[in-house]
Parts: C-alpha cells; structure tokens; sequence
C-alpha cells in the first residue's frame, strides 16, 4: 500500500492507474474465509478481566508476551507432562497473534483470547471474521495519516539521483496490524500486473481464496511505483466477483455479509464510481 485510501462507509478505495479498487469485508470475506458476526468490546473487557487458568497455570500470572509463549514451545520437550488440550490452545493463540493479528513478538497477547480458548468451542464460534476486519481496516486507514506526501517525495528524490547525484534523506517506514495476508492476496487478485510481472504465482483454484497464491519476490517501493501503480492502461478489478461454489461455502451463507448482502453484494459501495476503465469484477478464475 502506497498511498491514502478513500474511507467510506468502512470501505477502502484505492487509486490505482486510471481507475479505483475497492477493499471491503466482502472482499475480505471471499479471500480469508474467516465467518463474520456481532461481537463488542464490553464482551472482550469481561473475558479479559476473569482469570485465565492458562495464564495462571504456565506463565504465573505474569504480563504475557508473544515472545514468551514461542520460547514455551522451544522448551517443551517429548516427555513434558502438559495436557495435550493446553498445547493445542496456546498453538492457537500463537497463530492468532503472529499470523492473523500480525503482532510483533515482543507485544502483549490479547489476554481476551486466551480466556476465551480455554472454551475451543466459543473460540471456533467466535467471529474472527469482523474482528481481523475492523483491526486490518482501522490499520490500513490511519497508517499512512500525515505521511503519504514522505513517501511521495522520496519516490521524486529517487528520481533526483538519476540526475543530481544521490539525495540526502530520512528512511520512512509504516507498519499495516491485522490479517495483512488477506489485504495482499485481494491485492493480487485486484491487479492483475502482480502475477504477469512475477511477483505472485497461483499454486492452486480453490476457496478461499487466500490459498491460491504465492508470493515469489518482494519489489521495492519504487519498482512498484513503476511497474503498477504509474500505468495508465493497468487492468484492475473493481470489486471480486463470486463464483457459485464461494456462494455455497459456510463462511459466505452464515456470516453477516452472506446473509445482508447476498442480492446485493456486487453493487455494495459502488456509489464512488470513478472510472469507466476499471472492470466491475473479478471471478475466482482468475485471468
């Protein structure tokens, strides 16, 4: 992501090339597979507040950090003598915080969510869908507040170089927290340059989506800048279409998008309609 999305309606659209892509929770939805729900933040205080038997039992009560529980995997050996239940659960917070959430190994873990896997049932029922959402959402709005314009000017003091000699300049960087995974693979499937330009191959044709792809190579800012989003004539997808098959799937039918957007779904958010260019939809069979 390289520049300030337009935030409507807990909607994202991009300027890319001539014409906008959207990035919403369908588009989330149809790529992660994770099921959507009603959950609030007083019901995440109350779990947060009991008193985890996990975090009494293996870390003493103590201020848990990502770290900590990676360092408790590396320690247990073939013979430990904990409960096979507890180890499942303390992998799924591990996956939770470092691969959905997207946190840093030295921050604290969402002490909610291991209250909460003590239950594996209430965890599996637990709507990760509209929670990864609404942090990867707030994440990508407000990351590049008051700083897209640096990252504009370095791209033109790169440009400078070519000519001047090298350009005296501060490193800017930005951090995107939540399921950033999905927001790449939407990415992919939205621009279709990444995969003619090599920089993601589709190693599959199922659903989710997000099992499709691999990513090959990592380009620099600038490359991207050149290669994709200065283009003019850049296919790019509007929305993701649904195939029959994802219409089926339990995570669409019984989540919240499946059950309020399902006639509707492919016209949500369309009200910004900038360009004439852009291609309403992409299918999963992607081209």
């Amino acid at each position: 992501m390289l520049r300030m999305p337009m935030r409507i309606h807990l909607l994202l659209w991009y300027h890319v090339g001539n014409g906008v892509i959207r990035f919403s929770l369908v588009e989330f939805c149809l790529v992660s597979g994770l099921t959507f729900g009603a959950y609030s933040e007083s019901t995440l205080e109350i779990f947060k507040r009991k008193d985890s038997r996990l975090r009494r039992s293996y870390f003493q009560d103590s201020k848990v950090h990502v770290k900590m529980i990676i360092d408790w995997f590396r320690n247990l050996g073939p013979n430990n003598k904990y409960s096979d239940d507890d180890i499942v659960k303390l992998a799924l917070i591990l996956i939770l915080e470092m691969t959905l959430v997207g946190k840093d190994d030295r921050t604290s873990i969402l002490y909610w969510a291991l209250e909460l896997v003590d239950d594996l049932d209430a965890f599996n029922k637990f709507p990760w869908g509209s929670f990864l959402y609404d942090r990867t959402f707030n994440s990508l709005s407000t990351c590049l507040i008051d700083r897209d314009d640096k990252f504009k000017n370095k791209f033109i003091d790169k440009l400078k170089e070519k000519v001047d000699g090298p350009v005296k300049r501060k490193v800017e960087r930005y951090n995107v927290y939540g399921f950033v995974a999905a927001f790449q693979v939407w990415a992919i499937e939205a621009i279709s340059k990444w995969v003619t330009l090599g920089y993601a191959v589709r190693v599959n044709n199922v659903v989710p989506r997000i099992l499709n792809w691999q990513c090959t190579e990592t380009p620099t800012f600038v490359e991207i800048q050149k290669t994709i989003f200065k283009l003019k004539n850049l296919t790019i997808y509007k929305n993701l279409g649904l195939s029959d098959e994802e219409a089926r799937k339990p995570y669409w039918m019984g989540t919240i998008v499946g059950f309020l957007l399902s006639n509707s779904w492919s016209t949500y958010g369309q009200e910004n309609n900038l360009t004439s260019k852009t291609k309403t939809e992409n299918p999963i069979e992607f081209k």
